[in-house]
């Protein structure tokens, strides 16, 4: 335990002084690298089977064929698929599990490197990134941590007027996605006034209208139970949710007084709206929606006429502060 502990804090330092810009380029390969080394390691050592996920994809996700087509389509099967593939080559469940958490780790190792080489970025915006989301998305949420990384592309890159389209493919991913293909057109015209006036009444008609009526419907099955499963024992953990929603209010907040043309985005928007309603009608689902609100702010481009040099130093040096909180995720987000 004590080696873990020792490579998560030398992890977060490497981490940190990646994402520095440096004048060479090529003392962020160096730092990447033994980034990436220390993370490889860390997988080796931490048992996917700790991970809080793991017994409900183990013991309670069906991975038998679908019934029918539509079945099949609103079943998220990307982890489906991916079941399959890798039972091509295997046959013990645990194995094939233990080969999609390795996959799911390539694919957030490489989006934690390119967020640290985004040079608009500052630097204590990404490790509040890292120190909030590497372990709960490169070591737990297989099915959620593609799409929450795809949508961060979706901010980035939009914020910079640079076309993204593959959020299209999310709800294959996780139906909980499904609400955000909203934001694909936020350029229409009053794509704002529209979302605003339409998406809370959507979203309430959806869960407390359509959902019952979907329950008898055998295709919808899969996705319903997990709905189920995301509203159990709510009073048992709503407490950490609501200091949750302290926080992210806080943060709204803070980005309001300090940044306000960039909160006013219709994407931070609608994002922020999702956030809201959600919470409102269960806070566990409004958790699961939190991360794509938090990437929406800080993924923003506001440095370029905002940032003072002073008070930016003195963010990318307290920063390190969250390397506490950092081991703490490590410590949440598995059975030790």
């Amino acid at each position: 335990m004590k080696i873990v502990i020792g490579l998560i804090i030398l992890l977060f330092f490497n981490y940190y002084f990646l994402c520095k810009n440096y004048s060479k380029r090529g003392n962020k390969f160096i730092f990447g690298f033994f980034f990436v080394f220390t993370s490889i390691i860390l997988r080796i050592l931490i048992d996917p089977s700790t991970s809080k996920d793991y017994i409900g994809y183990f013991e309670l996700y069906n991975f038998e064929n679908s019934a029918s087509l539509s079945s099949f389509l609103v079943s998220e099967p990307y982890l489906y698929l991916l079941y399959k593939f890798f039972e091509l080559f295997f046959t013990d469940k645990s194995v094939i599990l233990v080969c999609i958490f390795w996959f799911n780790w390539v694919l957030c190792m490489y989006f934690f490197v390119w967020l640290a080489f985004r040079d608009d970025l500052l630097l204590w915006k990404k490790i509040i990134l890292f120190a909030f989301y590497f372990f709960l998305f490169s070591f737990v949420v297989i099915r959620n941590a593609p799409v929450y990384i795809i949508y961060s592309y979706f901010f980035y890159y939009s914020y910079r007027a640079i076309k993204y389209k593959s959020t299209i493919i999310t709800p294959f991913m996780h139906l909980s996605s499904l609400p955000l293909l909203l934001l694909f057109f936020h350029k229409e015209k009053n794509y704002f006034k529209y979302m605003v006036i339409g998406l809370p009444f959507f979203l309430v008609l959806l869960v407390f209208k359509f959902l019952p009526i979907f329950e008898n419907n055998e295709a919808l099955e899969s996705p319903i139970n997990k709905i189920d499963t995301y509203l159990e024992d709510t009073k048992q953990i709503s407490f950490f949710h609501q200091i949750y929603f302290v926080f992210i209010s806080g943060l709204v907040i803070v980005s309001w007084i300090f940044f306000r043309k960039q909160l006013l985005h219709p994407i931070v928007i609608i994002t922020l709206l999702i956030y809201y309603i959600t919470f409102f009608i269960n806070p566990i689902i409004g958790f699961r929606y939190s991360p794509y609100l938090i990437l929406a702010i800080f993924l923003t481009n506001f440095e370029s006429k905002y940032e003072i040099k002073s008070l930016t130093e003195i963010l990318n040096n307290v920063i390190l502060i969250l390397l506490p909180y950092f081991i703490y995720t490590y410590y949440e987000t598995h059975y030790l």
